[in-house]
């Protein structure tokens, strides 16, 4: 008799990744101390004796100013604004594990989950992530941007070629005067009719133009 075993099955790799906050730590420097003016008194603290900075989460200051796991073999924290990387988990479980066994160690830490995803633009974003929820949320909420900036680059598209009609095409084989030259014909023979055109233009001119747009395949006439 056999007995099947049943793995879990991996939560999907993320679209982005997660990097681990760590508020609560103080690097304290051992020649650093702190005077305080009190009553007329004067009181100097070494540093290592002031708790360690609080901030808002999601604050300026909080993004600026505080520690994040490392990328290195013992997980030294480093600054969350500094040029040393952080680890990066591009699994979501992966990330819950290991603060989880972080948090029993030190047990006065904090530690927050932050996404980064790209934006609509391809610029890096940061947004604290409590849950696998919030990172769908996330990513969701960046699609839809995206298609929405994607209907709207089409409609700009379809509008200027209805305006300037294979300009593209135009601007690889002359300079950019007669590209343009050459799409606003294309655009007025289709809108008015070559009989409205040929009493604008110069006959020659106009026989001319219309055998390079015939060349080119651009035109019928």
């Amino acid at each position: 008799m056999t007995t099947a075993q049943s793995a879990k099955t991996p939560d999907p790799r993320l679209r982005g990744y997660l990097v681990i906050y760590v508020d609560g730590y103080k690097r304290a420097l051992k020649n650093r101390a702190h005077v305080f003016f009190e009553d007329g008194y004067v009181v100097t603290v070494p540093d290592h004796l002031l708790p360690p900075p609080s901030n808002d989460v999601g604050s300026n200051a909080w993004w600026e100013d505080g520690w994040a796991v490392g990328d290195n073999q013992r997980d030294i924290l480093c600054l969350r604004a500094g040029a040393k990387p952080l680890r990066r988990f591009y699994y979501y479980d992966e990330a819950v594990s290991f603060v989880f066994h972080r948090q029993k160690k030190y047990k006065s830490h904090q530690h927050i989950l932050v996404y980064a995803t790209k934006e609509l633009g391809g610029k890096e974003q940061l947004e604290v992530v409590r849950s696998l929820d919030d990172i769908n949320a996330v990513e969701a909420r960046v699609a839809a941007e995206i298609a929405e900036n994607d209907v709207l680059l089409a409609e700009r598209r379809a509008k200027f070629e209805l305006q300037y009609p294979h300009l593209k095409v135009l601007q690889e084989q002359f300079n950019g005067s007669m590209a343009l030259t050459l799409s606003i014909l294309i655009q007025e023979l289709r809108d008015e009719g070559y009989e409205a055109v040929k009493a604008t233009r110069p006959k020659a001119t106009l026989s001319r133009q219309i055998k390079r747009l015939r060349e080119l395949g651009l035109l019928t006439l």
